[in-house]
């Protein structure tokens, strides 16, 4: 009797390596090892001898076979499942370099790392996590280089969670995370083999999940995502400039709008007479004081982007064209914002892109600066 999860399994490969061989092939007073050597045809098949092993094999897509007679049963591998290719991701598209992206399968993406690292320093160990969903998840790591005290302090972190299910790397950040009163990532991630190859060169350890294309690292340091997966492949002088553009963007991208509230209530003096000149005839007649127009403008950017993200994609492009131009364009004729505060916030917000991997925190950052600079000044 042979149990299996339709769709589950090869039925051509069961059909040639399990059932067929059972039909044709005699043997005398069988048992589990005469089967295993002399019928059953599958790499890997071993035998059973606990119910609950034979649930587990059988949800996870393998076949069990059971005989009249004997009390253990045969586990066949025989899991087939439509996966998707392996690809650039969309996340991390290079100029130069590999173009292989991680997959959703925890054994392609366990095979990518593996081929880039072939010595018997690379140590892989499996756990399983989550009730219902028993998610595979791999530490990788390099014995010689990883700090065995950081290894175990995350080997132990896993161990000890105890949720429903894991569907997501994501689900494991908010465990592995150290401080949780900050803001700030603690756990980094990637979609491409040779990046988390890298880190590992570092002395980092990987986590690999099952269902997942993004491989976390740790430990994580938050100027890693200063870096690009392009860096390491173009020259250094050229590299280092855009670093500090990257650098740079993020710095006027959290602080430019309130800066701009604050010069604007309390140190107008500082700004050159005829930017002020000019300034103050944006600003005339405009019905909210400075800071609550510059909080306006940042909100109504906010919800356009929420809006754009969520919508279909050509839909997407379309609301954020109409939104940013003739949404901005009626308001500023309308007299309720002024031009330079759209623009101070446009810039804001594309800034954030130059990390986009930090983009939520800067969002927040930008409007408790802006709170700063509006009730503080410089």
């Amino acid at each position: 009797c042979i149990f299996y999860v339709q769709n589950f399994i090869d039925t051509a490969r069961l059909a040639d390596e399990v059932i067929k061989p059972l039909h044709k092939k005699k043997v005398k007073n069988p048992t589990i090892d005469l089967i295993l050597k002399k019928v059953i045809l599958v790499g890997g098949s071993e035998e059973l001898t606990k119910m609950e092993d034979c649930e587990k094999a059988v949800l996870e897509g393998q076949a069990v076979i059971f005989f009249d007679g004997i009390e253990s049963a045969i586990k066949c591998p025989l899991t087939k499942l439509d996966e998707r290719t392996i690809s650039e991701p969309p996340t991390s598209a290079v100029i130069n370099g590999p173009r292989e992206g991680f997959v959703e399968n925890i054994k392609v993406n366990t095979s990518l790392i593996r081929k880039r690292l072939p010595t018997t320093a690379l140590k892989i160990e499996q756990l399983s996590i989550g009730v219902y969903t028993k998610t595979k998840v791999n530490i990788m790591y390099l014995d010689d280089i990883a700090d065995k005290k950081i290894v175990k302090k995350i080997k132990d972190k896993i161990k000890e969670i105890k949720i429903d299910g894991v569907i997501d790397s994501h689900y494991l950040v908010n465990y592995l995370e150290e401080n949780k009163n900050t803001i700030f990532k603690q756990v980094g991630k990637a979609e491409k083999p040779d990046i988390i190859v890298a880190k590992m060169l570092e002395g980092r350890v990987a986590i690999v999940v099952d269902g997942s294309p993004l491989v976390l690292t740790v430990p994580f340091m938050l100027l890693e995502d200063l870096q690009n997966s392009d860096d390491y492949y173009q020259g250094s002088f050229r590299i280092s400039f855009i670093r500090m553009i990257r650098f740079f963007g993020v710095t006027i991208s959290m602080i430019l709008p309130g800066m701009y509230v604050a010069v604007q209530l309390y140190h107008y003096k500082v700004v050159p007479i005829k930017f002020l000149v000019t300034l103050m005839n944006s600003i005339q007649g405009l019905p909210f004081p400075p800071f609550v127009e510059m909080l306006f403008v940042i909100v109504l950017f906010e919800i356009l982007y929420e809006a754009s993200l969520r919508m279909p994609k050509y839909l997407g492009i379309a609301l954020g064209i109409v939104g940013a131009l003739v949404l901005g364009d009626t308001a500023v004729k309308a007299g309720l914002i002024s031009p330079p505060a759209v623009m101070i916030v446009a810039l804001s917000g594309i800034s954030f892109y130059t990390i986009p991997d930090e983009s939520a925190q800067l969002s927040l950052l930008r409007i408790m600066f802006t709170l700063v600079g509006g009730t503080m000044g410089l």
